[in-house]
Formats: structure tokens, sequence, C-alpha cells
């Protein structure tokens, strides 16, 4: 029979059956259904206000075809396969208040999805295209997400060009808005979504670059300015590599170069880099279930930074070596080693200045098993612990940790072969770092 029915914010049309099956004790289902809009105007007018307010600030414009189908038997054991394709063409977002000046034109979106919920064959999305463009700027993505209930894998493409100078031009509505420059990317990437969430980044095949060219923009009414000239970033087979003969070909590797950098915010936050380069590649994993090491090498030169009046720095030369791989204690988790060296860093704050040359900083962050919901109940309340008795204090303070760590968290911080070591305990270290064990020692020839 025909009839229509809501899901979330979305109206369908329907039309099938629905048999009860006595042998299987459950039932047949055969329904075809659409989407109960023949433009991109009507799916605008589907979202609620107390969701958004959307339909109040822009027109849409686009045919919209669509059809689905759900079909199967449907019992404690089965379910029915679910079935759905969008397409849209001849798309245009505009503002209200500007209806002549579209936001997006062009707007193509051809979208479908197999979902067996039973597991009988892999369920999938699939985004074939979508495309837009605006003023003298284009993007084009197109991508799958297969076997989404059991190791989602992510496989998507991408290129744009976008020309923020004809954008700024081309949208009065930016009022105190000013913008300039070009981006343009041609990226591809595949990974699993397990690599993705637990960190094992060496193990996302990237290839592709992406360039910045004399990019600006200026906020005037928040006072916010940004300006970067010349910037390559370069993934994957098109990595000039002198080891690339020992890698993989699906493992990360690129390269990252910046002429100069300026942030300014507020008269509050100042910073400015001159050159900055950077080179990162992976080398193979000890097994499939550990994390694959990615080391990388960041070289700068010529930084300022200035907050306010309290203080300020310069440094002429950094250097910085990074390395991430699997911890030695538990191979599926992280461990992060960082070396910074520091030609000459000279900075002010307040009333108090001074010069740092020929500095070294290490740096080890370990990532913490996650510990089970008891263990880790804590309290926004931090006087909670200060003022019970020091042996609940010190029972919180080392609950969820291995012995290993309970024995390095013990050591006195100051190690006189080490110049200085120390471990990060902060609270507002803990809330940004958190379940990361932060380490490290700090050495100069000259301070």
């Amino acid at each position: 029979d025909k009839g229509a029915i809501n899901v979330g914010i979305l109206k369908l049309r329907t039309e099938g059956n629905i048999i009860r099956n006595t042998e299987a004790q459950g039932a047949d289902v055969d329904i075809d259904f659409t989407l109960n809009a023949s433009s991109l105007s009507d799916i605008v007018d589907m979202i609620p206000e107390h969701i958004s307010d959307i339909k109040n600030q822009i027109v849409a414009n686009g045919d919209i075809q669509s059809n689905g189908k759900i079909t199967g038997l449907l019992n404690k054991d089965n379910y029915p396969l679910l079935k759905l394709s969008v397409q849209l063409s001849n798309g245009k977002i505009a503002m209200k208040q500007h209806k002549d000046i579209p936001v997006a034109e062009k707007i193509k979106l051809d979208f479908e999805t197999s979902l067996y919920f039973s597991g009988t064959q892999p369920s999938t999305i699939k985004l074939n295209e979508f495309s837009a463009s605006s003023a003298s700027s284009t993007i084009n993505i197109k991508g799958n997400f297969n076997n989404l209930f059991t190791k989602p894998f992510i496989d998507t493409q991408a290129n744009a060009k976008i020309d923020f100078t004809q954008l700024s031009k081309s949208f009065p509505f930016l009022e105190g808005v000013n913008m300039g420059g070009m981006i343009d990317f041609d990226i591809s990437a595949k990974s699993l979504l397990d690599d993705i969430q637990s960190l094992n980044l060496g193990k996302i095949n990237i290839n592709g670059n992406a360039n910045i060219r004399s990019l600006f923009f200026n906020h005037l009414k928040e006072n916010f300015s940004l300006y970067a000239t010349n910037a390559d970033m370069i993934f994957g087979s098109n990595t000039k590599d002198s080891i690339r003969g020992q890698l993989r070909e699906s493992l990360l590797r690129g390269t990252f170069s910046l002429d100069s950098l300026n942030v300014k915010w507020n008269n509050e936050f100042n910073a400015n880099a001159g050159k900055l380069t950077a080179r990162f590649s992976t080398s193979e994993p000890k097994d499939s279930s550990s994390i694959a090491p990615i080391v990388t090498n960041v070289r700068m030169e010529n930084f300022r930074l200035n907050m306010g009046d309290s203080l300020r720095m310069r440094g002429f030369k950094t250097s910085a070596f990074v390395r991430m791989a699997s911890s030695k204690e538990n191979p599926t988790l992280p461990e992060i080693n960082m070396r910074f060296s520091l030609d000459t860093l000279a900075g002010r704050y307040e009333t108090t200045a001074g010069i740092i040359r020929k500095a070294n900083m290490s740096l080890k962050l370990n990532r913490l098993q996650p510990r089970n919901r008891r263990q880790g109940i804590t309290t926004n309340d931090s006087t909670q612990f200060v003022q019970g008795d020091s042996t609940s204090r010190s029972r919180r303070r080392y609950a969820g940790m291995t012995q290993a760590q309970r024995d390095s968290l013990r050591k006195l911080h100051f190690n006189p072969d080490a110049d200085l070591s120390f471990r990060l305990e902060s609270k507002e270290t803990r809330d940004l770092l958190r379940n990361w064990d932060v380490t490290g020692n700090f050495n100069s020839k000259n301070i």
C-alpha cells in the first residue's frame, strides 16, 4: 500500500508490502520509498526551526531524484537489505539578502548506500560525485566508505581551486572581512577507520599535493589577521624521498614548506615565522597490530611571539625531531619522542628578560591504557583531593598507573646529570593531554 512516514527530519513516500512469514517467525518486507522532495528547497524546508533557522537565511534551488528499497526477511536473526540513492543537479544556494549572488552554484550530488544489517554482504556508502563552484573557485569530492559493520575502510579523493580574491569581490555581504590569495589541492586518502581512531597515522595512505599562494585574511571587527606566503605540501608517491625504495606505497610520507607566516589578534597575540620546512616518512610496522613508526624532521628560522606586554620571545634557528611508534609496554598504544634544538632564544616576561643559546629539550609522551569507568571517575572540584588525608590523595594520584609509571613519578624532578628533567602534572596540562604521560628534560650551554 502507499503511504508516508517521517524518519527524523526526512519525509518519505512509501509503497509496498509487509507480509507475515509464520515459518520463519517474522515478516517478508518489500517496500519502495522516495524522498518527499523534488528540489533542494524542499529538503531545506524539512529542517525544523528549533534545529536551525537556515530556511529563513538562504535560498536553495536544484532538482532532486531519489529512490530506495527495503527488501528481505525480518525476524530476530535477520534484517532486510536497505538501498538508497540520491541525485542532485543544477543546485544553487544564495543568501536571502543577496538572491542574485550565489554562494555556491552548479552543485551536483550523486550518493548511494547499501546496508546489509544481517552481515551477509559488505555494507557500503558511496559518494560518486559532489561538485560545486563559486566565482572562479571549484571543488570536487568522491569516495567510498566500505565494510561499515565489520572493518570500516575509507577511500576518498578531493580536488579544489579556491580563489579568495575573487570570492571577496563576489560576496558583498562579507562586511568587515578582507581576504585574498589562492589555495589549490588534489589529494586522495585511504585508511582503516581503526587506524585513525588509534592514532596509527603512518598507515594512512595519502597521495597528492596542496599549494597556498599569498593567502591573507583580515577580520576588522575581531581585529584578526593572517598572512601566509607560498606554501607547498606533497604527500605519498609525489614525494622525493631517498629511502622511498624501502617504503611501502601505502604508508604515510610527505614534505611541507612555508616561506613565511604572520598571525595577529586583537593586539594580544602576534606571531610570525620565516622559512619553515618539514619532512615525514613511515617505516614498516613490526606486525599488523603495531603502530607504524613515523619520523618527522622540522626546521624553522626567525620566529617571534608577542603576547600583549607580558611575554616576548624571539628565536633564530630551531629544529625538531619527532618519532611516533609503538609503546614498549603495549605495542597497540603510541609513544611519541620529540627533540628540539634552539640556536638562540631571547625572551622577556614582564620585567624579567633572558637569553638561551645552544639549548636542547626532549619530550616523551606515552599514551596511557584506558582505565575502567569506575577508576576513571573524577571531579571538577580539585580541592576535594587537597583537603583529604595524604594517604587518600596518594592513592588517587597513582590510580590506574602501571608500576613503572608510579616509580617514574616518584623520582626527583631535578636531575643534575641531565641539567633539568621534568614531568607535566598541572591540572591544565592533564585536561589538555588527557590519557597521556608526559616527561622530558632540558639543557643549555649558555643561559
